[in-house]
């Protein structure tokens, strides 16, 4: 399709290829381009929309970082499509960007204590995880669910200076790509909301964390 933005072209795409899930993984860029994706997948008659969540959780943040997908989730309400959240963490593969880690220097960067707990997930591992769980379970059994899993977890972005070998310098600001954003997930780390399980009633962070990982056994 040449855009996005062509609800017709995107809703003939979907009609022609039979497709009954969508599942979105733009970047926090572009989360608003989503909204007419979530418009033509309504009229192709969409079972299940996967929006591009694969983080920490969002739900009740308003802020830039993660306002923007709770607006897409307010969409999805608003036209009545079925919906799956799937909370994983920090992908592993990201820490050492958080931390603007240099391996020639052997040095990161930390604003403040840095020192929350941070759930983390393998980028392969959300991958496998997503394939199965949409290959093993009925869309039904998924409709506005959150899943909420963790590969591991971290002692704060501070704590990747012993497992890097790295001396960890303490700044006032990020620098790199998209320091605020990087800025944001470790005052959110420190606040205790970089947990997949944060927030869960009835259950332990950690088993709250993980509740989801039992749809794939063994992994």
């Amino acid at each position: 399709v040449p855009s996005y933005d062509d609800v017709s072209a995107v809703t003939a795409a979907l009609k022609s290829h039979n497709v009954d899930v969508i599942v979105s993984t733009l970047s926090i860029e572009a989360i608003s381009v989503q909204v007419p994706l979530i418009d033509a997948a309504k009229q192709a008659g969409i079972k299940l929309f996967v929006p591009s969540e694969f983080a920490a959780p969002s739900d009740g943040h308003t802020g830039p970082e993660f306002g923007e997908k709770n607006k897409i989730i307010a969409k999805l309400q608003s036209v009545g499509l079925p919906f799956l959240r799937i909370y994983n963490g920090v992908f592993t593969e990201f820490l050492t960007w958080v931390v603007n880690f240099d391996p020639a220097a052997k040095k990161l960067y930390v604003i403040g204590k840095s020192s929350g707990i941070v759930s983390t997930t393998s980028i392969r591992d959300v991958a496998g995880y997503v394939a199965h769980i949409l290959t093993h379970q009925t869309t039904s059994a998924l409709e506005n669910q959150i899943l909420r899993i963790e590969g591991d977890r971290i002692s704060g972005f501070r704590s990747l200076g012993p497992l890097l070998n790295a001396e960890v310098e303490t700044v006032e600001t990020m620098g790199g790509e998209m320091p605020s954003f990087k800025a944001f997930l470790m005052g959110i780390a420190d606040n205790g909301l970089a947990t997949t399980g944060h927030g869960v009633q009835g259950l332990s962070d950690e088993e709250a964390s993980k509740s989801g990982n039992a749809l794939w056994a063994g992994h």
